[in-house]
């Protein structure tokens, strides 16, 4: 599939839920990382918290009003082989590097044959004991690089075994 680009540095999204809104869908998915972020992170009072509480569930109650489902057969599934696969226009919804998800890692998928690599810094909402990055995290991100290696040699497929201590 073609992928049209805007004048972001991401190529628009190939899945149907995101098409004809793909800028916008960006843009609130990194405003919402932002926020998680800054949920995090924040030190405001009581009285602040409620009044931004109250204004989230405002826009939340906005979008859910636009709620639809788009059968599994329509989503486009990424490139099969190949370092130009261009996988995060293929999946950008994907929890590790979709850029139309706000659960998903500040990282970037770039491939330099015969490698794919996998490059970003962790930050606070990724935490599992303080300082460190949860393991499960850890976990997903090496399953979407190792995935990606296999696609990058031809031989696309799922990671079949993956360990971490």
């Amino acid at each position: 599939m073609a992928q049209s680009t805007d004048s972001g540095a991401h190529p628009k999204a190939a899945h149907p839920a995101a098409l004809g809104r793909e800028p916008e869908s960006e843009a609130l998915a990194e405003a919402v990382r932002r926020l998680i972020g800054l949920c995090v992170t924040t030190t405001a009072p009581p009285d602040v918290t409620a009044a931004v509480l109250r204004d989230l569930n405002t826009a939340a109650d906005t979008l859910a009003s636009y709620i639809g489902q788009t059968p599994a057969a329509a989503i486009p599934r990424p490139a099969t082989s190949g370092a130009d696969a261009d996988v995060a226009g293929h999946l950008p919804f994907d929890p590790v590097i979709g850029r139309h998800n706000a659960l998903a890692l500040p990282l970037d998928l770039s491939f330099d044959p015969p490698k794919a690599l996998l490059r970003g810094t962790f930050t606070r909402p990724y935490e599992g004991p303080p300082g460190c990055v949860h393991g499960a995290v850890l976990a997903a991100s090496f399953d979407l690089v190792l995935a990606m290696a296999n696609v990058v040699a031809g031989v696309p497929g799922p990671t079949a075994k993956l360990e971490i201590s």
